[in-house]
């Protein structure tokens, strides 16, 4: 396939996601050969460019949209199940075309290679966390940021990506990263109410760094030192490790030795840390005390980015970059783990037996089929319940369009109007006539009940389930006040008129 030839969708997603797994654009090209559909090389990377310009322009418009500004505000009643958002951030270093790139010259000075750090970010529910078989971690739902710039503008991309993933809802957020300067700058910027956690790898590596150099050559004595230390400092002992390592001038003083220059390095380190190391109490709380899912992560840029003989332009990789974190994303989701379809079809029944609205179905459904009545109090108590459940849906309605958010919603939200009033009916109908073979009555009953505008227990569900509730609101609202042409509408052409 040459270069201006057009290209299915489906064969696009192939290479695109060939060109993220492989560690080049000719090694693409070749396996893509392989499964049957021959592409070259320049074909294949004129393609990622052009995905990863579309998916850039996605991410810019989440990035400007008003319903990303402000978190959701909570309706009363209606609780999403709890859960832990963990977020994770590091980066890596790769290779661009300098600004001198290919001057020929002999002049000093020239920079004709770039070392950029790619920013990157993990951010998963901890309740998506497991283990295999094995014991090795496994995560079944990841989402990933990754970004060449400055920290302001991927601190942004993050916390964009984690209020789409639920951070405004999570019960606790989770920061894990090592001590890179401008990560706790985007932690306190965007993620200040986030409790962080310092990874315990670069922690240890902290603590051998001193204890090397209180003894140079020895290592056997520079392990004794350092064991007991990091045993406390994983063991809710973390005060007692500040506290050795704030005594250490004195201890080499004692020792008649000139304290080396790592022992303030070190404490300094750690003074800064010391809200960021309590590994028991957050264990505790489920906080993982590593992260070795964003060291992934880096180990994936690096086997794309930093290949011998690979010198990215600036715009080439910035849109691999973003082709990989969608990629990722779109893998991770089919990803569950070792049960596949039925761990999936499981985790779907139990939220389905969590849920009081399938309940209340099933135990009306199951009343009336039993005529079945309920004592006299009883049944009155719950009147008045049923009653006030019309009232309190619309409450909570208007309260979802009020947010910021609500002012968000475009084209989408027409669509969804339209399919409801006109496609949903026109398809029952088809299905009634001829295929159910029902009889007039019923076919008018059942398309009059599809012609409905969008229910309530539409944003009920949205909104327990932490989906975009804020759409399905405006969507009840735009399709309800269509109904009152639709319906009416429709009700003539069916020839269906009110008595008298």
């Amino acid at each position: 396939m040459g270069l201006h030839e057009k290209m299915t969708p489906e064969l696009e997603d192939r290479v695109c996601l060939t060109a993220t797994l492989t560690g080049s654009y000719e090694a693409a090209a070749r396996l893509s050969a392989k499964w049957g559909s021959a592409v070259d090389d320049e074909t294949i990377r004129a393609h990622v460019r052009r995905v990863g310009q579309r998916a850039e322009a996605q991410v810019q418009a989440r990035l400007a949209g008003k319903a990303l500004e402000q978190p959701a505000v909570k309706v009363a009643g209606i609780k999403p199940a709890p859960f832990a958002l963990v977020i994770m951030m590091d980066g890596c270093l790769a290779r661009q075309r300098g600004a001198d790139w290919g001057d020929g010259s002999t002049k000093p000075d020239l920079e004709r290679v770039a070392w950029r750090e790619i920013k990157g970010a993990v951010i998963y529910r901890l309740e998506q966390a497991g283990q295999t078989a094995g014991g090795r971690g496994v995560i079944t739902r990841k989402y990933v940021v990754a970004w060449q710039g400055d920290p302001q503008e991927f601190g942004r991309r993050v916390q964009t990506e984690a209020r789409r993933r639920g951070l405004a809802t999570a019960q606790d957020v989770f920061v894990v990263a090592d001590g890179s300067v401008w990560i706790w700058n985007v932690k306190e910027d965007r993620f200040s109410q986030a409790k962080g956690m310092l990874d315990f790898y670069h922690a240890s590596e902290h603590l051998w760094a001193v204890a090397r150099s209180l003894y140079p050559g020895d290592e056997t004595a520079a392990q004794a030192w350092v064991a007991p230390l990091l045993s406390q400092l994983k063991h809710g002992e973390e005060t007692v490790v500040l506290q050795t390592l704030n005594d250490l001038p004195a201890w080499c003083a004692v020792q008649n030795r000139v304290a080396p220059p790592e022992v303030d390095r070190e404490r300094a380190y750690f003074e800064n840390h010391r809200e960021h190391i309590h590994y028991e109490a957050m264990a505790a709380q489920g906080c993982p005390n590593g992260s070795g899912a964003m060291e992934s992560f880096c180990s994936q840029l690096q086997g794309r980015f930093k290949r011998c003989g690979q010198f990215w332009s600036p715009p080439g990789m910035a849109d691999l970059l973003v082709v990989i974190s969608a990629a990722l994303a779109c893998a991770s989701l089919g990803n569950r783990g070792a049960g596949g379809m039925r761990a999936a079809l499981a985790g779907a029944l139990i939220h389905a037996a969590q849920n009081p609205l399938a309940w209340a179905v099933i135990a009306g459904s199951a009343f009336s089929a039993g005529e079945l009545r309920l004592p006299g109090p009883v049944d009155q108590f719950a009147r008045l319940l049923g009653q006030a459940a019309g009232p309190v849906a619309l409450f909570t309605i208007g309260v979802s369009l009020y947010r910021p958010a609500a002012a968000a919603w475009g084209a989408d939200v027409l669509v969804i109007a339209a399919a409801k009033l006109l496609l949903h009916p026109g398809l029952a109908g088809l299905l009634a006539v001829f295929v159910f073979r029902l009889t007039p009555l019923e076919v008018h009953t059942l398309v009059l009940a599809a012609a409905l505008p969008v229910g309530g227990s539409v944003f009920l569900f949205a909104e327990r389930q932490g989906a975009n509730a804020e759409r399905i609101a405006a969507a009840i609202l735009v399709s309800t006040a269509c109904a009152f042409a639709t319906f009416s509408t429709l009700c003539w052409a069916l020839g269906i008129r009110l008595p008298g």
